[in-house]
């Protein structure tokens, strides 16, 4: 009777287990000193501050936050931020808040699974003290040509990322899943969405104006066979488009492909 008593209890623990937190960090990064910071996510740069006159006064650059997919892996998180000095006038010093040497740049911040770290790092940048070197004797020379005037280079197109997450499950050769989203989808951006094999229900395109998350909520709930294909794409005027393709196969996880759309072109190309 007592062991029938522990398994049970045993049960009702698995029952109840609540499903991994998941991992983020939030960092408030603040610069003291005449300089920028930049990180591998979007936005590209964080903050400029190459405009303070004060190498005393500490400003705080803004929020970078990192975070898992959302897909079920719960893996560790770490977020890399990267101080640039102002050209010609300051060097970069130190990091204050990170987790390796002061002096490393860039600095990087890990959060362990299921952990949630707040963090305040600051950039130390100070004028650059080096001597200047003499000036060289003028020397006679011949007169040069005018300059030739130089041409304008173009910028190229910045390139839209998005991350779609998921999760689902799976019975026989169909699957289902139970949540999809984009996220991270740039401002003045637009989501359209297809599905081929897919159910009546299922098959209308999808189209959206929207930043931020964008949840498909239609491919939702809904039973999907093997071989069946969601195609998402965002584009924006002036930039290269993201295609996510999350192909479904059965009883294996789905398959998720990334592909680019230069503006113009009619079928997507490999990043």
């Amino acid at each position: 009777m007592r062991r029938l008593i522990g398994i049970a209890a045993a049960l009702g623990a698995l029952a109840t287990a609540e499903p991994a937190a998941a991992t983020f960090i939030e960092a408030n990064v603040s610069v003291q000193g005449a300089g920028r910071i930049l990180t591998d996510t979007l936005p590209a740069t964080l903050c400029n501050r190459d405009d303070t006159t004060d190498d005393r006064v500490t400003l705080v650059c803004g929020r970078a936050v990192a975070a898992d997919p959302d897909d079920g892996t719960n893996p560790p998180v770490t977020l890399r931020l990267i101080a640039v000095p102002r050209s010609g006038t300051h060097v970069f010093r130190r990091w204050e808040g990170c987790d390796g040497a002061a002096t490393s740049n860039p600095c990087v911040i890990t959060a362990a699974p299921g952990n949630n770290r707040t963090v305040a790092p600051k950039a130390v940048f100070e004028r650059d003290t080096a001597p200047a070197p003499p000036a060289p004797t003028p020397t006679p020379s011949a007169p040069q040509p005018a300059p030739t005037p130089a041409q304008p280079v173009a910028t190229p197109p910045q390139r839209l990322r998005a991350r779609l997450a998921y999760q689902f499950l799976t019975r026989g050769r169909a699957t289902t899943l139970t949540k999809l989203q984009l996220k991270d989808v740039p401002s003045g951006a637009r989501v359209s969405a297809t599905c081929a094999n897919c159910p009546a229900e299922a098959r209308r395109p999808y189209t959206v104006s929207r930043s931020g998350t964008v949840r498909l909520r239609r491919y939702e709930r809904v039973r999907l066979k093997a071989g069946t294909k969601i195609t998402v794409t965002v584009t924006r005027p002036g930039s290269v488009g993201a295609v996510k393709v999350l192909e479904l196969r059965g009883a294996k996880a789905p398959l998720l492909k990334d592909r680019c759309l230069p503006e113009g072109a009619l079928r997507p190309q490999p990043c």
